[in-house]
């Protein structure tokens, strides 16, 4: 059984405005404050960015194209995508979705059967050659 890849544009990662290619140092240093009030409050996204919230209706077609679908589905993305994605499919509100520590390579399993559920949430792993 082959498989075939394709990249999948609403699966891309937020838009950080300002922030992108800061790193957190950088952020709070020139913007003292304002880091731990986005954590506090992700759905307002990162200042000129793209919102946690917008992310979610950003991949909500995605979503529902797989759950029409019904066969499996393989994609890598990036962390607060996966985020999204889990407040999405689970009803979870968004700034929850950053309690959840997802590790480099994670594997997040989800299933549709009239209704989303999680199957696993497990650790990153080294690709093996």
């Amino acid at each position: 059984m082959g498989c075939t890849t394709q990249i999948e544009p609403l699966l891309a990662d937020l838009d950080n405005g300002e922030w992108s290619g800061l790193s957190f140092a950088a952020i709070e240093e020139a913007e003292p404050g304002a880091l731990m009030a986005w954590l506090q409050a992700p759905e307002g996204g990162a200042k000129g960015g793209e919102s946690l919230d917008a992310a979610c209706a950003r991949i909500a077609p995605w979503l529902d194209r797989l759950a029409e679908q019904n066969t499996p589905v393989l994609a890598v993305t990036h962390p607060m995508l996966v985020r999204a994605i889990l407040a999405q499919t689970l009803g979870l509100p968004v700034a929850t979705t950053l309690s959840i520590d997802l590790a480099p390579l994670c594997r997040v399993m989800l299933s549709f059967n009239g209704e989303w559920r999680l199957q696993s949430l497990g650790a990153g792993s080294a690709i093996a050659n």
